[in-house]
């Protein structure tokens, strides 16, 4: 399941590149599962959810591509980690964020802190302007979700590893 995953995600972002870094886009998902494996005993669905966390949202693959090829529970995975556009104009990025990750199933919730982290892992790296836009919306998503939301000691460690970083 792993493999097909990543070759999906591989195929789903070719040609996508990662904003700042100019790495081919699916090096991040990749990333984003093998932080995930690094602090969890990962389920094989987990990591498929992790390598195809962005497809939905930053590609043309859709959740039922997901569904048919994966299975119930990797799609819903993916569904929590899905942005909605709608909302997240609506409410505002950081709040929508909050919200939605303080609602999340705790496996969503580990990948989407993994997910977080390896966004900010390089930010010193990205204009000035941009570090400090991204570093204040996560710090008030942070925020939201450590109110209302207790976190599990693996996700606590990462939260802190993104404060860390954005502080």
């Amino acid at each position: 399941m792993k493999r097909k995953a990543k070759r999906l995600a591989e195929k789903a972002h070719d040609g996508q590149r990662r904003k700042f870094e100019g790495v081919p886009f699916a090096e991040h998902p990749k990333a984003v599962a093998a932080l995930l494996k690094s602090v969890v005993d990962a389920s094989e669905k987990a990591v498929a959810a992790a390598l195809l966390h962005d497809t939905v949202e930053d590609t043309e693959l859709e959740l039922e591509d997901i569904k048919s090829r994966f299975g119930e529970s990797v799609a819903g995975l993916v569904e929590e980690l899905t942005t909605d556009k709608e909302k997240r104009d609506k409410f505002g990025k950081a709040e929508y964020l909050g919200y939605k990750m303080a609602g999340m199933s705790d496996t969503a919730l580990t990948i989407k802190l993994c997910d977080r982290y390896h966004n900010v892992h390089k930010i010193d790296e990205t204009p000035d302007e941009f570090r400090t836009r991204y570093s204040r919306e996560t710090k008030k998503t942070l925020s939201i979700l450590f109110e209302n939301r207790d976190l599990t000691n693996t996700q606590r460690y990462i939260a802190t590893r993104i404060t860390e970083k954005v502080s």
